[in-house]
Parts: C-alpha cells; structure tokens; sequence
C-alpha cells in the first residue's frame, strides 16, 4: 500500500477520481488534496484530505491549483490527473 505520500488527485468529488481519493486516504499517513469544481461531497470527508474547489479546464484554475499546492506542500508525491475535458476538433488534414 501506498503510505506517506503527498497526494494531489483532480475530479476527485466523484466517478474514478472519488474511489481513488477514498483508498487513498484510507491510509492516514497520506496527505491528500482533493481537486474538484464542487467540493461539497469532500468536505470533512477525513482529516488527512484537504478539499479544494478548482476548475481544472482553465488555465486560471491550473495557476490556482499549482499555487495551493506550493502554499500547502514542499513537494507532491503522486499527482493524479483525473479530471479532464473532452475535445474535439475536425479531422479533416
């Protein structure tokens, strides 16, 4: 198992992002910030996961996540890119 680690996860309020965040934090030695727009089902969720409410599909949202990280964390251990946004584009060349 994975302990003592410094864990940044995004989409972690629901899906595969969600699962992964409770195993996670099932071991209490990780610390774990949990990424996601809404953060509600996160909260108080358990003391070693710190919520943070982020829109990941905006370069406003990565420089804000990439800040609280540096506020928070002298360095991240595993960062688990989970939140995505779909694009799609003409294929035409």
């Amino acid at each position: 198992m994975i302990q003592n680690k410094v864990i940044v996860i995004t989409g972690a309020s629901s899906g595969i992002g969600f699962e992964v965040m409770k195993r996670f934090a099932a071991e209490k030695s990780n610390t774990i910030l949990a990424v996601a727009r809404r953060i509600d089902k996160l909260e108080g969720y358990a003391e070693n996961v710190i919520p943070f409410s982020c829109d990941v599909s905006s370069c406003e949202g990565i420089d804000a996540l990439f800040g609280k990280m540096n506020e928070l964390f002298d360095k991240v251990d595993i960062f688990y890119a989970n939140a995505g946004v779909p694009y799609y584009e003409k294929f035409d060349y």
